[in-house]
């Protein structure tokens, strides 16, 4: 139909013009719903995601990568067709959250690691929810019970692994010898402020895309049915897995649809990645289907496995407590003395394994 782009563009008009209405008749409730964004994402998202994201940045440009791949990466061609320095990708983005797991594998790419269809496929296998948002925040948090948060966390970390092999049928075998790129990596400080500078930027991305979206779910009606939300949840992450917790829904259900949100990610991550990604010559196809893939075998893992669940939940605790300033202190204390600790040890392993190359 030769007319269907102008009555999309149409339609567009229309509801970007009710919603800018909707933004001037609830101005109070607009106003309310950005702070509350605000805080979520200064308060909780950002002081956990930022130094990962500053760490992701320096592992890559100091080729370090390169050197660990060599010894713990021997998996990733056979499992996953990606080349040995993806390894370290693969850690980064299960155990630090989303999207560093995106930024970590466009600069593995931009560094000359792998190939574009590789990053592609290893943006969607690298992005994934952390531990810390998985257990402490919907196992202890909502549902009182880290140890239920752990089981969900490895059906979310078994399913991207899964999702990643189906992702990888029928592509090209990775070649046993890769060329490494030629140029040698810059000294450490000068690599410390590109990465510092560069994880600023993706976290203001971050920030944007939070608050925007707890706008956008503060104009929607009040939902009560699992299908509306789900939909909550298919739009911004954390919303959704809060709504499940008191769903009219069996324990099992509400388990396997959050599972399937962390798998998914939402849209508001979505646009996170699409931040990330942005500027290079990478498609974000691949990352949603791996993404609706990773969610759909998380929710069925949840099922299989339930009955070997902890099932004692206790009461829904805020998103967002406010920390006393020494509590605050020593979270910040040990946050900075682990990432400085897994840097070190890092930067260690790759010194010797150079030297014992140059032997």
């Amino acid at each position: 139909m030769p007319n269907t782009p102008k009555i999309a563009r149409s339609l567009l008009a229309v509801l970007l013009g009710i919603g800018a209405a909707s933004l001037l008749i609830f101005s109070e409730e607009v106003a309310s719903a950005a702070r509350a964004g605000a805080l979520l994402a200064f308060s909780s998202v950002l002081p956990s995601l930022f130094p990962f994201l500053v760490a992701s940045q320096l592992l890559i440009v100091l080729r370090v990568t390169h050197s660990a791949g060599r010894s713990f990466g021997g998996l990733m061609p056979l499992l996953f067709r990606q080349p040995r320095e993806a390894a370290s990708v693969l850690l980064l983005g299960l155990l630090s959250g989303y999207p560093v797991g995106a930024a970590a594998a466009r600069s593995l790419y931009e560094e000359g690691g792998c190939t574009a269809e590789q990053a592609e496929r290893l943006v969607a296998l690298c992005n994934n929810s952390g531990p810390a948002f998985v257990v402490g925040v919907v196992g202890t948090a909502l549902w009182g019970n880290a140890r239920l948060g752990a089981a969900l966390y490895l059906c979310h970390a078994a399913a991207a692994l899964l999702s990643g092999i189906l992702l990888s049928i029928g592509c090209p075998p990775v070649p046993d010898e890769r060329p490494l790129p030629a140029a040698e990596p810059p000294s450490f400080f000068p690599a410390l402020v590109r990465a510092v500078k560069s994880s600023a930027l993706t976290a203001l991305d971050i920030a944007a895309f939070i608050i925007f979206f707890s706008v956008v779910i503060a104009l929607l009606p009040e939902v009560t049915s699992l299908p509306g939300q789900l939909t909550v949840g298919m739009l911004e992450l954390t919303n959704g897995v809060q709504l499940f917790r008191s769903a009219e829904a069996a324990l099992p259900v509400r388990l396997a649809l959050q599972s399937f949100l962390l798998g998914f990610s939402g849209l508001s991550v979505f646009c996170q990645v699409a931040g990330v990604l942005e500027g290079s010559d990478l498609s974000l196809r691949p990352y949603l289907c791996g993404k609706l893939l990773q969610g759909a075998i998380a929710l069925l893992l949840t099922l299989l496995l339930f009955p070997l669940f902890p099932q004692e939940v206790g009461v829904m605790l805020p998103l967002t407590p406010s920390l006393p300033l020494p509590a605050f202190t020593l979270l910040t204390a040990l946050l900075l003395d682990s990432l400085l600790l897994w840097l070190a040890a890092m930067l260690l392993f790759s010194s010797l394994s150079c030297k014992r190359r140059t032997k």
